[in-house]
């Protein structure tokens, strides 16, 4: 299967929104607790370390503003530049043409060439507009569904992806004396 594409700045908003861990994933659990023991840690500072009540009036009604301020900073500058570098790099994207077959993806992105076998994906992502191929935990190829002709297309090209990319497990494979005989 071929498909050709250019990648435009709502491709990449929608694979952001694809790729965004739920509400309560580990990632963003871990970051909460990170910010809620910062914020913590300020309140506990504030009342103990400033030695005189007259001095803790003065702080303590401005530590839920500078907590506020750090979760701002913290989480919306981040997603902000992000956004901010794909529109901008959205712009210069050339055409891009994908070959998905029994092997694996190769790639023509104008300006380069790539082939990847199937077993460097980790997962895929079927979104609402595109798919994301993972290579790795947290790096992903965005193919958008716009590139595909019609709607069976797009079910067949999930297909091919079910078919070819399994999740990889932590463990070794296993492998039975029938096999080990044959690569001897």
């Amino acid at each position: 299967m071929q498909i050709e594409f250019q990648l435009t700045f709502e491709d990449y908003r929608a694979a952001w929104k694809a790729s965004a861990s739920p509400l309560w994933s580990k990632r963003r659990v871990n970051g909460w607790a990170i910010f809620l023991f910062m914020s913590l840690a300020i309140w506990i500072f504030a009342i103990t370390c400033l030695g005189n009540d007259d001095m803790r009036g003065k702080v303590m009604p401005w530590t839920p503003l500078f907590v506020a301020v750090y979760g701002l900073l913290a989480f919306g500058i981040r997603r902000f530049e992000i956004m901010r570098q794909l529109r901008r790099t959205a712009d210069r994207q050339s055409s891009q043409r994908w070959e998905f077959t029994d092997s694996g993806v190769r790639a023509d992105l104008g300006h380069s060439r790539s082939e990847l076998d199937w077993p460097a994906f980790h997962r895929f992502l079927d979104g609402p507009a595109v798919f994301l191929l993972y290579i790795s935990e947290y790096s992903y190829l965005v193919v958008p569904k716009r590139a595909f002709a019609d709607a069976p297309q797009v079910q067949e090209f999930a297909e091919i992806l079910r078919q070819h990319i399994q999740p990889h497990t932590q463990a070794f494979p296993v492998i039975t004396p029938a096999e080990a005989g044959k690569a001897q």
